[in-house]
């Protein structure tokens, strides 16, 4: 297949900006092995649709009901009748996304962002995973309309991407390194060290799936390591045991952009660059 437009992810921005461009072209929409390990199928901040000839609306609303009665959790031997339900702490260790416009598009010509991967201001730097039908369907819609407007021509022509270098660090260790390191209490020294070790290359590139997939993992968590040593200060879920304080001179979104320092600035509007 050679499509016109490419929309990476199946959950409802990705859908709903696959609409908007289906009148302008063919479009691809890439899912996590299939639209049935998508968002859209278990109805977590996707739409909640019936696809097969034996599933129906009713079903996917009583299983709602089922898992909100506390069903779910007897099921794991918690009355929730009778008893706390256990908890433990998370990590939200990434708020923010692909700093956007108002109709999607990021810095990068030709590259559009929607719904939980973007940062469109909406929410602010600190929301809650940008699960929202504004986010989706709004900004998904939004998106979609300015690709198909913006189509004129054939499309420029990119040259090869650069070979990618393989972290020094195995999968396993950056997510370690995610954990203790980055995770929900943070300090510099830890971060530091975080940076240090995902900084480091092995021999050979990344070509195969395995070695890609490490590459990506650890540029995500350099990210974060980079952003969070660079904040000194604690706001919202970033807390730092050095810096336990909020500092106005930090009241800014953290931009990170490859080969430079991470900048703070106010105002989340991106401007696309060719």
């Amino acid at each position: 297949m050679d499509p016109d437009f490419l929309v990476i992810g199946a959950g409802v921005a990705g859908l709903r900006a696959a609409i908007e461009l289906a009148p302008a072209g063919r479009v691809l929409v890439v899912a996590k092995e299939s639209l049935h390990e998508s968002a859209s199928e278990y109805a977590q901040g996707g739409i909640a649709a019936a696809l097969a000839d034996d599933d129906e609306i009713g079903l996917h609303e009583s299983d709602t009901i089922y898992a909100g009665d506390g069903k779910t959790c007897l099921e794991y031997g918690v009355d929730l009748g009778r008893q706390a339900a256990p908890v433990a702490p998370a990590a939200h260790y990434a708020m923010g996304g692909v700093r956007t416009d108002l109709d999607g598009r990021s810095t990068i010509a030709r590259l559009f962002a929607a719904g939980e991967v973007a940062s469109t201001g909406v929410h602010g730097a600190n929301r809650l995973a940008s699960n929202s039908l504004l986010e989706g369907v709004v900004f998904g819609a939004r998106a979609g309309r300015a690709m198909r407007e913006g189509v004129c021509g054939a499309a420029p022509a990119f040259g090869r991407p650069p070979e990618s270098a393989m972290p020094a660090a195995s999968a396993a260790e950056i997510r370690r390194l995610a954990w203790e390191n980055c995770g929900i209490v943070r300090n510099g020294s830890d971060l530091g060290a975080a940076c240090a070790r995902l900084e480091r290359d092995a021999s050979g590139t990344a070509s195969d799936p395995r070695t890609l997939a490490a590459r990506n993992l650890r540029n995500v968590v350099l990210l974060i390591a980079r952003a969070a040593l660079a904040r000194l200060e604690s706001r919202g879920a970033h807390y730092r045991t050095d810096y336990p304080d909020k500092s106005a001179e930090f009241e800014k979104h953290s931009i990170a952009r490859r080969g430079r320092e991470i900048e703070f600035r106010r105002g989340n509007v991106a401007r696309a660059e060719v």
